[in-house]
């Protein structure tokens, strides 16, 4: 059982506080968030001893709530109440839960352990990329928290907890490991969107549960659930709780995150080009592609070239990578350090505003003689310009929901729909035309990608 002790040891390490990096300087000094103290004597051995997960579970069911969710019913065709989870970071009333949990909501509810009576909340900020949001509860009183940690060097196999109030059910708690890091919501094979590393655990994630907090022994939440694989048990994401850190200010300031653009395409290293490169292993990412006439052009970036660091941030992969250059200050120098060749260099590069904010449309019954099982429900999104991973992100629309009592179930959330009937669909105004030149048919032939491949369904 040595490797057990080790093992465990090594999941309940404590980081540096990140409190100096919480405080909201426009709308208030109080910081936005809670930290363990550190110095008073809370090492990894009082943590394992005494903080243990069964003795946790008695002060969640506080922090953790219930959400309660009204959506717009001009959004929606068929079920317009949804539930999720989330949690309280701060004594007068803000909490965390997924943008999805509470996009196009029209109400929202709050329902907390200490009151019969859900109590409404406000949504203060959200950002659908990094699957966030930040919530208002009005309460007469404070409500308690729980402290947010690091998940920085939060190593693969550390034991956590997922923490949810899924439909109703207060503070239920599974317990598993981390499983995994430097995910995308890409490998649940269920189309989500989101590049940026997260972390895999096999914790039990049930349904209502998105929004939830993964602990760790110390009562520290290093993650907030965002999502679970349903074809396959033990297979759950969280958004870590670092990222979640550079998130929450900004949508406190300004109720969104501005997205920037560099105008390049990366992917991982490959072990011959790294070696040529004289490094020791693949790090970073390499640039596949320079856009013309953008920041990246303009900074005298090459394909080829390795990007290791920007900002002074460690560029783990190409999540990592788009992840720090979406979030860039748009107009503010940008310092990359990066490998071409076997010279390493420096360079500047001034991201550019995101120009226009991804698309959204529900195709919903039309009038005329459409076929229900082609229309009914179905939505879809115009590809992100900005994503940096994306190969050709002007080709086709991504499916992002539909009727699950219409034909079109046999689509997949996240396939690309290229074609219909031949015709190319590069943007979700050319997928509605075609959609309506074959409004006589009896069956559509759709033209898909998915996962890389080429898919033909017939509707």
């Amino acid at each position: 059982m040595m490797w057990l002790r080790i093992l465990v040891s090594v999941g309940l390490m404590l980081w540096p506080s990140v409190e100096s990096r919480s405080a909201e300087p426009s709308v208030s000094h109080k910081p936005l968030w809670k930290t363990l103290e550190k110095n008073a004597g809370t090492d990894s051995q009082e943590c394992r001893s005494a903080q243990t997960f069964s003795s946790l579970a008695k002060s969640l069911n506080r922090p953790v709530v219930g959400l309660e969710v009204q959506f717009d019913p001009a959004y929606l065709k068929s079920a317009q109440r949804g539930k999720g989870s989330g949690f309280f970071i701060r004594s007068d009333g803000y909490l965390v839960t997924n943008h999805h949990v509470v996009d196009r909501a029209a109400s929202i509810f709050v329902r907390t352990s200490e009151s019969n009576e859900p109590q409404k909340a406000r949504v203060v900020g959200a950002d659908a990329y990094s699957d966030l949001a930040l919530l208002k509860v009005d309460l007469p009183h404070e409500v308690a928290v729980l402290p947010l940690g690091d998940s920085g060097e939060l190593p693969v196999g550390s034991w956590v907890a997922a923490v949810a109030s899924p439909y109703g059910l207060s503070g239920m708690v599974t317990v598993g490991i981390i499983s995994g890091k430097g995910r995308i919501l890409r490998d649940l094979n269920e189309g989500k969107s989101g590049a940026f590393d997260l972390i895999q655990t096999d914790a039990l994630i049930a349904v209502g549960s998105s929004g939830g907090a993964l602990i760790n022994p110390c009562g520290e939440v290093v993650g907030v659930i965002t999502a679970a694989n349903r074809r396959a048990r033990g297979i759950g994401f969280a958004v870590p709780i670092d990222l979640v850190k550079e998130v929450l200010p900004r949508l406190l300031r300004d109720g969104e995150l501005q997205r920037a653009y560099l105008g390049i395409r990366v992917d991982t290293v490959p072990w011959n080009i790294a070696v040529r490169a004289g490094l020791k292993k693949p790090v970073g990412v390499l640039v596949t592609k320079v856009i013309p006439d953008t920041p990246a052009s303009r900074s005298g970036l090459e394909t080829g070239d390795i990007l290791l660091k920007i900002s002074g941030h460690t560029i783990r992969g190409p999540g990592d990578m788009n992840w720090r250059a979406s979030t860039a200050l748009a107009g503010k120098k940008t310092r990359i350090d990066l490998r071409r060749g076997d010279a390493t260099l420096a360079l500047n590069i001034v991201p550019v505003a995101r120009k226009e904010k991804r698309k959204s449309m529900i195709v919903r019954k039309p009038a005329g003689p459409y076929p229900e099982s082609i229309m009914l429900g179905l939505r879809v999104v115009d590809r992100d310009p900005s994503d940096e991973t994306q190969p050709d992100p002007s080709r086709g629309v991504i499916v992002v929901g539909f009727d699950s009592e219409s034909a079109a179930k046999r689509l997949r959330i996240g396939d690309v729909i290229v074609e219909v009937q031949g015709e190319k669909t590069p943007n979700t105004e050319a997928f509605r035309k075609a959609m309506q030149r074959c409004r006589h048919r009896k069956a559509v032939r759709l033209t898909l990608l998915r996962q890389g491949r080429i898919v033909y369904v017939a509707l």
